[in-house]
């Protein structure tokens, strides 16, 4: 179900406000660190500024409960385990939202002066330190087209401005949150005609996710660029970089740069190499926080 203010889920188990599970106190939630590659100057004052990099990070939970049935499932569900599972939390002014956890230590003391409450103490490992929004959002980007109607062309003159229309395929997509969020991008071959390549670009940021694919897709194919996955080195068989099953990673043109939508509002572009003319892609992530 969804979670209101105040309520916490990990592994099938609803915590916090209006549970039998309550939530003393929470730490680490918010917080973060950075490893700091600031290099010391020898010879004058301060450092010379470096790569900062987030940390992972723990978040500590203090839970109580006087019921027994409770106090079973949250032993159930506090289970040390390899796989990474959302930890989903829900605060007043933000939508529903998690950290990719694994439980990493459990305290239970027992105090015979208050025999019917049971304190749980939780360590969180957060490897990956971001926090996702609870929803996730799928933007399906046409193929650009420069010729598509419209717009005034005024031969060997050039203006400092652009003009709307000429050009369609373009699609604004917005990141709501306040650090880069990492997306799954899709490519789905063409109905008829040749796809040997594409390349999704990001008009507002720069930066290219680029392709030179070593067999072209047919109308059934469908490549796959996981870069979340990519930069949390997350385990699994699934190849990062796939058509079908199958590893394509050597398709990926260099540099390999992952490829991000920035917080805000942000233009996409899709080409190709080929003559197909009605490849899709679909740009899948969540709202990212740090």
């Amino acid at each position: 179900m969804a979670l209101t203010d105040y309520q916490f889920s990990f592994n099938e188990l609803d915590f916090g406000l209006g549970t039998l599970l309550g939530v003393k106190a929470v730490s680490g939630l918010e917080d973060f660190d950075m490893a700091m590659g600031d290099s010391n100057l020898p010879r004058a004052w301060g450092d010379i500024p470096g790569l900062h990099t987030a940390n992972a990070r723990e978040v500590i939970f203090e839970l109580s409960t006087i019921d027994d049935g409770t106090l079973k499932s949250a032993l159930n569900s506090f289970q040390p385990s390899e796989a990474v599972l959302p930890l989903g939390f829900k605060e007043p002014s933000f939508v529903e939202r998690f950290l990719y956890a694994r439980v990493v230590g459990r305290v239970m003391p027992r105090n015979p002066s208050h025999k019917f409450r049971k304190v749980i103490t939780l360590r969180f490992k957060i490897a990956d330190p971001r926090i996702y929004s609870a929803t996730q959002e799928v933007q399906v980007i046409a193929l650009y087209d420069s010729g598509g109607g419209g717009g005034l062309e005024y031969p060997e003159v050039e203006y400092p401005k652009e003009f709307a229309g000429g050009a369609t395929g373009d699609e604004i997509v917005t990141n709501d949150g306040n650090t880069d969020a990492y997306p799954v991008v899709t490519f789905f071959g063409p109905s008829s005609g040749t796809m040997t390549g594409a390349t999704l670009t990001n008009l507002t940021t720069g930066q290219t996710a680029d392709f030179t694919f070593t067999t072209g897709l047919n109308p059934s194919d469908i490549f796959t660029a996981d870069f979340r996955r990519l930069v949390q080195a997350d385990p699994g068989t699934t190849p990062y970089i796939r058509l079908g099953g199958t590893n394509r990673y050597g398709d990926w043109n260099l540099p390999r740069e992952p490829f991000t939508i920035a917080p805000g509002a942000n233009d996409l572009r899709f080409e190709i190499t080929g003559t197909g003319t009605d490849p899709t892609c679909s740009v899948t992530f969540r709202d990212t926080w740090l």
